[in-house]
């Protein structure tokens, strides 16, 4: 068990999907979301995002039939693993939080977390 696995109270589902900043961000290097749930996202970033950093965030999230649903949420960075910046470093995972959703945010995401974990459960093991 993970060191984050206590804390979670959403089903979480492995995805790939891309994150796009928006606002006066400071960072420059794209995020690639690696899981999603209600609580939050999982990403992979080039650069060290500190934690509590706000982010204005366009979840592009592929649809099962070729087509993508954009999400824009925002965001809070609850964990950064390492958890320093550290010179040299290529990649940095971190755990952003969101922000209150509204209804018909909470109805996409909760459509997209279905349809991914479908797929993902339905595979041959």
């Amino acid at each position: 068990m993970s060191k984050h696995d206590e804390r979670r109270k959403h089903r979480r589902v492995d995805a790939d999907f891309a994150v796009k900043l928006g606002g006066k961000s400071a960072i420059t290097s794209p995020l690639t979301g690696l899981n999603i749930s209600m609580g939050g996202v999982y990403c992979s970033v080039a650069n060290f995002v500190p934690l509590m950093t706000k982010l204005e965030t366009t979840l592009v999230l592929p649809q099962g039939d070729g087509e993508e649903s954009v999400l824009e949420a925002e965001m809070i960075v609850v964990w950064s693993d390492p958890e320093v910046e550290i010179p040299g470093c290529e990649s940095y995972e971190i755990g952003c939080a969101f922000l209150p959703l509204t209804d018909r945010k909470k109805q996409m995401l909760t459509r997209y977390i279905e349809q991914v974990g479908s797929v993902s459960t339905d595979l041959p093991s």
